[in-house]
């Protein structure tokens, strides 16, 4: 499984995914532990998305999992501002695309876009502000 982050300067931001992926059609909770929500295809019983829906500790996650590129680029984006870490794992990259382009609407409708500052780091496209990512985007890391 791959796993992509969600970063946002909000720390109810996890709770927004929280009611979207619990509401979305294409899945449906399977099971849940202390610090995970498993979710499976509507048409099958295959797990596909694991919500780790626990805020992470963000300098921890740095010290492993992010490059020194990574890092500065999700510092520059946030600035001064705190920011907060939730991460999902997945199985199926166009299933992903078309869960965060569902996603970008939720928020959209909700005008949670105009509120938060939201940021993606993608095993593909690196670190991506979620209101610009595209199936076939770009990333922020590579630039600096």
């Amino acid at each position: 499984m791959e796993i992509l982050s969600f970063f946002s300067n909000s720390s109810d931001f996890v709770n927004l995914f929280n009611d979207f992926i619990d509401n979305y059609p294409a899945v449906k909770l399977s099971d849940q532990d202390v610090d995970t929500k498993f979710y499976i295809k509507v048409n099958s019983d295959r797990n596909e998305i694991y919500f780790h829906y626990l805020l992470n500790d963000i300098e921890e996650e740095f010290s492993f999992n992010y490059t020194e590129n990574e890092q500065q680029a999700i510092k520059d984006y946030f600035g001064d501002s705190d920011f907060y870490l939730f991460d999902i794992q997945y199985k199926d990259e166009l299933f992903l695309n078309n869960l965060l382009i569902d996603f970008q609407n939720f928020l959209k409708d909700r005008s949670e876009l105009d509120f938060q500052k939201i940021l993606l780091n993608h095993n593909i496209k690196g670190v991506v502000p979620l209101q610009d990512f595209e199936p076939g985007g770009g990333d922020m890391s590579s630039n600096g």
